[in-house]
């Protein structure tokens, strides 16, 4: 039987962590755990390790790392599946894809008897935030492939990995329950329809909204200009689709705003508010949030209110110059009203609802339910 190892108990975990990689590396075959429960690993660059895997009889996972890598083995990805990577990665969604998606790219680096067992006629994928499986798998020159966790119930601890796989493996590093027990929840691709075939722990609904296009909105503080434009879109947007706000994530889209220099918690300024109240959009609940990285890597679309903003995005993140845009079309600056009067902010605001009316002219949207 495997050995297992506890590591809640266990004074250097180190040392266990470069014992499973040294075993994957020699072609055994590892017991490890992820968020939703525990599996059986092999190195993908050894067909016989993978092929022992394969032999147990279940489908095989291919977990990557990071998202990024994910990204390089699957270049083919449709926009919802990029949609998905980029926002539940890593994390307990499996995403099960066609082949077509790895026709190019890292995947095709792997030895061919591991892309014949894992990706012959669907591709399994999935990146975990488990801190122990990500330091074993960061030491590896190449992905896991690792046993589905969906062919049996979850697995609470490594004594029942060991149960179901027998002697099969190796060493079993056991890291105590699983942080979500309910399981790992798999979503399938068919080009940009997604449907989730096994339930876990994020829920359909959440999966639909995983999906939704990302509106953000940029200025400097986030208490003027970005807060009366994403308030404004989000009441233009719902108008148009005859939803009310709260619907708008249903209807496939969500609306945001941040600022180059905000700190968090800055409520908008009451000239502002007082502005939308007139319109009965209310702004007394909004919070200033800087703008970082995990917000411009989740955005599909950035509207920044000066050209000195998208500068200063662009100077960090080059490669996002088709997504960043200035929200004027004609590339003008939207002047900042701060301290300058509600006649300020009363233009301020017109000049913002003209940009606004000209994106959401261009916008193709679902039809009205």
């Amino acid at each position: 039987m495997a050995e297992i190892v506890r590591l809640g108990s266990s004074e250097d975990r180190r040392d266990h962590i470069d014992r499973s990689v040294q075993l994957l590396a020699g072609g055994n075959l590892v017991g490890l755990p992820t968020e939703t429960g525990y599996v059986l690993a092999a190195s993908a660059l050894l067909p016989a390790a993978v092929q022992k895997l394969a032999a147990l009889g279940h489908p095989l996972v291919l977990l990557c790392r990071t998202a990024e890598e994910a990204a390089d083995y699957l270049p083919q990805m449709s926009v919802n599946g990029n949609k998905l990577l980029r926002r539940a990665w890593p994390g307990p969604l499996q995403l099960v894809l066609t082949p077509a998606v790895a026709s190019s790219g890292l995947f095709q680096s792997l030895p061919e008897q591991t892309r014949q067992l894992i990706g012959e006629t669907s591709l399994r994928v999935r990146v975990s935030s488990c801190e122990v499986l990500t330091e074993v798998a960061r030491h590896l020159p190449c992905p896991l492939i690792v046993s589905d966790e969906c062919c049996h119930a979850p697995l609470a601890n490594g004594s029942q990995l060991v149960e179901l796989c027998g002697d099969h493996a190796s060493l079993v590093l056991d890291n105590g329950t699983a942080r979500f027990p309910d399981g790992v929840t798999v979503a399938e691709l068919n080009g940009e329809e997604i449907s989730v075939t096994h339930v876990g722990v994020i829920a359909p609904d959440s999966v639909k909204r995983l999906t939704a296009d990302v509106f953000l909105f940029v200025c400097t503080g986030n208490t003027c200009r970005s807060p009366m434009a994403e308030a404004l879109f989000r009441f233009k947007l719902a108008e148009k689709l005859k939803c009310d706000e709260s619907e708008l994530a249903q209807h496939g889209f969500y609306v945001a705003s941040a600022g180059i220099s905000a700190g968090y918690g800055m409520p908008a300024s009451p000239e502002a508010a007082e502005l939308l109240r007139k319109r009965q959009i209310d702004l007394t609940l909004h919070s200033s949030q800087p703008l970082t990285e995990r917000l411009l890597n989740q955005a599909d679309y950035i509207y920044t209110l000066t050209k000195g903003h998208r500068r200063a995005i662009l100077a960090e993140r080059p490669e996002m110059a088709d997504k960043v845009r200035v929200l004027a079309a004609d590339g003008s600056d939207v002047p900042d009203p701060i301290g300058s009067g509600i006649d300020e902010y009363e233009r301020c605001q017109a000049t913002i609802e003209s940009h606004l009316d000209a994106i959401l002219a261009g916008l193709p949207l679902p039809p009205a339910k």
